[in-house]
Protein backbone atom coordinates (compact mmCIF):
# COMPACT_ATOMS: atom_id res chain seq x y z
CA UNK A 1 0.00 0.00 0.00
CA UNK A 2 1.32 3.38 -0.72
CA UNK A 3 1.42 6.57 1.12
CA UNK A 4 -1.20 8.84 1.05
CA UNK A 5 0.27 12.39 0.20
CA UNK A 6 -1.76 14.41 2.26
CA UNK A 7 -0.86 16.42 5.23
CA UNK A 8 -2.15 14.92 8.85
CA UNK A 9 -1.83 16.80 11.75
CA UNK A 10 -2.36 14.94 15.04
CA UNK A 11 -3.31 17.37 17.82
CA UNK A 12 -2.45 16.00 21.10
CA UNK A 13 -0.94 16.84 24.50
CA UNK A 14 2.71 16.87 24.42
CA UNK A 15 2.69 13.83 28.15
CA UNK A 16 -0.66 12.30 26.37
CA UNK A 17 1.71 9.20 25.47
CA UNK A 18 -0.67 6.75 26.14
CA UNK A 19 -2.95 8.48 23.55
CA UNK A 20 0.65 9.16 20.88
CA UNK A 21 0.91 5.59 20.85
CA UNK A 22 -2.27 4.68 19.78
CA UNK A 23 -3.31 6.92 17.06
CA UNK A 24 0.25 6.50 15.62
CA UNK A 25 0.17 2.79 15.45
CA UNK A 26 -3.37 3.52 13.63
CA UNK A 27 -1.55 5.43 11.25
CA UNK A 28 1.51 3.88 10.35
CA UNK A 29 -0.53 0.57 9.70
CA UNK A 30 -2.42 2.92 7.20
CA UNK A 31 1.21 3.81 5.38
CA UNK A 32 -0.12 7.95 6.54
CA UNK A 33 2.70 10.40 7.40
CA UNK A 34 1.82 12.56 9.97
CA UNK A 35 2.84 15.12 12.67
CA UNK A 36 2.06 15.80 15.98
CA UNK A 37 1.03 19.21 17.07
CA UNK A 38 0.97 20.06 20.32
CA UNK A 39 -2.08 21.06 21.96
CA UNK A 40 -2.42 24.01 24.00
CA UNK A 41 -3.19 23.50 27.42
CA UNK A 42 -6.55 25.49 28.08
CA UNK A 43 -6.08 26.00 31.98
CA UNK A 44 -2.52 27.77 30.95
CA UNK A 45 -4.48 30.33 28.44
CA UNK A 46 -8.09 30.73 30.13
CA UNK A 47 -7.44 33.50 32.35
CA UNK A 48 -5.52 35.35 29.06
CA UNK A 49 -8.06 37.57 27.48
CA UNK A 50 -5.38 37.57 24.58
CA UNK A 51 -6.20 33.95 24.12
CA UNK A 52 -9.71 33.83 25.76
CA UNK A 53 -12.91 36.61 25.74
CA UNK A 54 -15.14 35.38 28.09
CA UNK A 55 -17.46 38.58 27.33
CA UNK A 56 -17.67 37.06 23.81
CA UNK A 57 -18.28 33.59 24.89
CA UNK A 58 -21.45 34.55 26.92
CA UNK A 59 -23.06 36.44 24.25
CA UNK A 60 -22.15 33.65 21.50
CA UNK A 61 -22.86 30.58 23.71
CA UNK A 62 -24.66 31.62 26.97
CA UNK A 63 -22.02 30.96 29.53
CA UNK A 64 -18.52 30.33 30.14
CA UNK A 65 -16.15 28.13 28.32
CA UNK A 66 -14.55 25.32 30.38
CA UNK A 67 -10.43 25.63 30.45
CA UNK A 68 -9.98 22.69 28.31
CA UNK A 69 -12.44 23.84 25.62
CA UNK A 70 -10.68 26.88 25.42
CA UNK A 71 -7.30 24.73 25.21
CA UNK A 72 -9.28 23.17 22.32
CA UNK A 73 -10.75 25.72 20.67
CA UNK A 74 -6.87 27.53 20.66
CA UNK A 75 -4.89 24.17 19.45
CA UNK A 76 -7.41 23.41 16.26
CA UNK A 77 -7.16 27.27 15.81
CA UNK A 78 -3.29 27.04 15.60
CA UNK A 79 -3.62 23.94 13.05
CA UNK A 80 -5.78 26.27 10.76
CA UNK A 81 -2.72 29.36 10.76
CA UNK A 82 -0.05 26.61 10.12
CA UNK A 83 -1.97 25.64 7.40
CA UNK A 84 -2.56 29.03 6.20
CA UNK A 85 1.28 30.21 6.64
CA UNK A 86 2.56 27.29 4.71
CA UNK A 87 -0.10 27.93 1.98
CA UNK A 88 -0.88 23.51 1.87
CA UNK A 89 -3.31 22.54 -0.34
CA UNK A 90 -5.46 20.67 2.16
CA UNK A 91 -5.05 18.64 5.19
CA UNK A 92 -6.31 15.62 7.53
CA UNK A 93 -7.03 16.94 11.20
CA UNK A 94 -6.78 14.27 13.78
CA UNK A 95 -7.49 14.26 17.74
CA UNK A 96 -5.43 11.68 19.86
CA UNK A 97 -8.34 9.49 20.27
CA UNK A 98 -9.68 9.26 17.26
CA UNK A 99 -10.48 5.37 16.21
CA UNK A 100 -9.86 5.06 12.35
CA UNK A 101 -11.22 2.70 9.95
CA UNK A 102 -9.41 0.75 7.50
CA UNK A 103 -10.99 2.31 5.11
CA UNK A 104 -9.44 5.98 5.50
CA UNK A 105 -7.20 6.08 2.65
CA UNK A 106 -9.71 5.02 -0.10
CA UNK A 107 -12.43 7.19 1.33
CA UNK A 108 -9.85 10.11 1.71
CA UNK A 109 -9.06 9.34 -2.08
CA UNK A 110 -12.15 9.80 -3.38
CA UNK A 111 -12.87 13.72 -1.15
CA UNK A 112 -10.21 15.25 -2.31
CA UNK A 113 -11.51 16.59 -5.43
CA UNK A 114 -14.56 17.88 -3.47
CA UNK A 115 -12.26 20.15 -1.32
CA UNK A 116 -12.65 23.07 -3.53
CA UNK A 117 -12.52 26.07 -2.24
CA UNK A 118 -13.15 27.38 1.45
CA UNK A 119 -14.84 23.39 2.57
CA UNK A 120 -14.46 21.77 5.85
CA UNK A 121 -15.59 17.66 5.32
CA UNK A 122 -16.49 16.39 8.25
CA UNK A 123 -15.62 12.46 8.70
CA UNK A 124 -16.99 11.90 12.37
CA UNK A 125 -20.57 12.66 12.84
CA UNK A 126 -23.34 14.22 10.72
CA UNK A 127 -27.09 13.31 11.81
CA UNK A 128 -29.27 14.86 9.75
CA UNK A 129 -28.96 15.79 5.89
CA UNK A 130 -30.28 16.64 2.65
CA UNK A 131 -31.38 13.11 1.17
CA UNK A 132 -30.87 14.79 -2.32
CA UNK A 133 -26.97 15.46 -1.91
CA UNK A 134 -25.91 11.69 -1.37
CA UNK A 135 -23.12 11.48 -4.00
CA UNK A 136 -21.94 7.81 -3.00
CA UNK A 137 -18.00 7.26 -2.70
CA UNK A 138 -16.14 3.91 -1.86
CA UNK A 139 -17.62 0.94 0.09
CA UNK A 140 -20.90 2.06 1.34
CA UNK A 141 -19.30 5.67 1.93
CA UNK A 142 -21.10 8.93 0.55
CA UNK A 143 -20.74 12.61 0.79
CA UNK A 144 -23.76 14.69 2.11
CA UNK A 145 -24.62 17.97 2.43
CA UNK A 146 -25.33 18.64 6.06
CA UNK A 147 -28.80 20.48 7.40
CA UNK A 148 -29.15 22.05 11.31
CA UNK A 149 -25.33 22.86 11.19
CA UNK A 150 -25.90 25.45 14.01
CA UNK A 151 -27.94 22.74 16.14
CA UNK A 152 -24.36 20.76 16.26
CA UNK A 153 -25.72 17.85 13.54
CA UNK A 154 -22.00 17.99 12.29
CA UNK A 155 -20.47 18.18 15.99
CA UNK A 156 -17.21 16.49 16.97
CA UNK A 157 -14.22 17.43 16.09
CA UNK A 158 -11.84 13.79 16.32
CA UNK A 159 -11.33 14.00 12.31
CA UNK A 160 -12.11 16.13 9.75
CA UNK A 161 -10.46 17.40 5.83
CA UNK A 162 -10.26 20.96 5.40
CA UNK A 163 -8.91 22.92 2.65
CA UNK A 164 -5.99 25.50 2.20
CA UNK A 165 -8.75 28.32 1.48
CA UNK A 166 -11.20 27.65 4.12
CA UNK A 167 -7.89 27.79 7.06
CA UNK A 168 -7.29 30.84 5.76
CA UNK A 169 -10.86 32.16 6.36
CA UNK A 170 -11.07 30.70 9.61
CA UNK A 171 -7.70 31.26 10.93
CA UNK A 172 -8.69 34.70 12.86
CA UNK A 173 -12.43 34.04 13.50
CA UNK A 174 -12.19 31.87 17.06
CA UNK A 175 -8.90 33.39 18.53
CA UNK A 176 -9.32 34.89 21.09
CA UNK A 177 -11.53 31.95 21.48
CA UNK A 178 -15.04 32.30 22.25
CA UNK A 179 -16.90 29.02 21.74
CA UNK A 180 -15.69 25.44 21.44
CA UNK A 181 -14.25 24.11 18.59
CA UNK A 182 -16.74 21.87 16.62
CA UNK A 183 -19.24 24.71 16.91
CA UNK A 184 -18.87 24.70 12.91
CA UNK A 185 -21.91 27.13 13.12
CA UNK A 186 -19.91 30.08 13.74
CA UNK A 187 -17.86 29.54 10.28
CA UNK A 188 -20.27 29.12 8.33
CA UNK A 189 -20.26 32.46 6.62
CA UNK A 190 -16.53 32.01 5.73
CA UNK A 191 -16.58 28.21 4.39
CA UNK A 192 -19.21 25.10 2.97
CA UNK A 193 -19.78 22.40 4.75
CA UNK A 194 -19.48 18.28 3.37
CA UNK A 195 -19.90 15.37 5.70
CA UNK A 196 -19.54 11.70 5.42
CA UNK A 197 -22.30 9.19 5.91
CA UNK A 198 -22.70 6.64 7.71
CA UNK A 199 -22.15 8.58 10.84
CA UNK A 200 -18.75 6.96 13.36
CA UNK A 201 -18.12 4.55 11.01
CA UNK A 202 -15.19 5.90 9.10
CA UNK A 203 -13.55 8.13 12.55
CA UNK A 204 -15.08 7.76 15.90
CA UNK A 205 -13.57 8.59 19.09
CA UNK A 206 -12.38 6.36 21.54
CA UNK A 207 -14.44 6.40 24.72
CA UNK A 208 -12.14 4.27 27.37
CA UNK A 209 -9.79 7.21 27.08
CA UNK A 210 -10.25 9.58 30.22
CA UNK A 211 -10.75 13.02 29.21
CA UNK A 212 -7.34 14.56 28.53
CA UNK A 213 -7.92 17.86 30.39
CA UNK A 214 -9.50 17.05 33.94
CA UNK A 215 -12.28 19.66 33.40
CA UNK A 216 -13.96 18.22 30.64
CA UNK A 217 -17.02 16.45 30.71
CA UNK A 218 -17.50 12.51 30.15
CA UNK A 219 -17.33 11.20 27.04
CA UNK A 220 -20.79 9.31 26.20
CA UNK A 221 -21.81 6.78 23.53
CA UNK A 222 -22.49 7.67 19.80
CA UNK A 223 -26.30 8.15 19.40
CA UNK A 224 -28.23 9.48 16.53
CA UNK A 225 -30.00 12.82 17.54
CA UNK A 226 -33.39 13.37 15.50
CA UNK A 227 -34.96 16.75 14.55
CA UNK A 228 -36.51 17.50 17.78
CA UNK A 229 -33.42 16.99 19.54
CA UNK A 230 -31.59 19.91 17.95
CA UNK A 231 -34.49 21.86 18.05
CA UNK A 232 -34.73 21.84 21.06
CA UNK A 233 -30.78 22.37 21.84
CA UNK A 234 -30.98 25.52 19.76
CA UNK A 235 -33.72 26.98 22.11
CA UNK A 236 -32.44 26.23 25.08
CA UNK A 237 -28.87 27.46 23.95
CA UNK A 238 -29.20 30.55 21.08
CA UNK A 239 -32.66 31.93 22.32
CA UNK A 240 -33.07 34.33 25.33
CA UNK A 241 -36.49 32.75 26.06
CA UNK A 242 -34.65 29.56 26.13
CA UNK A 243 -32.00 30.66 28.13
CA UNK A 244 -33.93 32.29 30.70
CA UNK A 245 -35.75 29.27 30.92
CA UNK A 246 -33.28 26.64 31.23
CA UNK A 247 -31.91 28.75 33.78
CA UNK A 248 -34.76 28.24 36.00
CA UNK A 249 -36.23 24.72 35.07
CA UNK A 250 -32.52 23.32 35.22
CA UNK A 251 -32.16 23.01 38.93
CA UNK A 252 -35.83 22.22 39.62
CA UNK A 253 -35.13 19.07 37.19
CA UNK A 254 -31.84 18.39 39.00
CA UNK A 255 -33.37 18.21 42.59
CA UNK A 256 -36.29 15.93 40.82
CA UNK A 257 -33.72 14.04 39.40
CA UNK A 258 -31.13 13.38 42.77
CA UNK A 259 -34.48 11.74 44.18
CA UNK A 260 -35.59 9.41 41.87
Amino acid sequence: MSTLKIPVFVISLKSASERRSFIQNQLKNLNFDFEFFDAFIGKDYASDPAYYNEKKALKAEGRKLRAGEVGCALSHNAVYRLIAEKKLPYALILEDDAIISEDLPQVIDKLLPHLKGPRIIQLERCDLYKKSSIQPLVKGYSIVEPRFIKAGTIAQTAGYLISFEAAKAIQNINRPAYFPADNWWHYMKAVSFSALIPSQTLIHQNETFDSSTLDMPVKRSFKKNGIYTYIKYVFFTYTYPGRLLYKILHPIYKKIKKHL
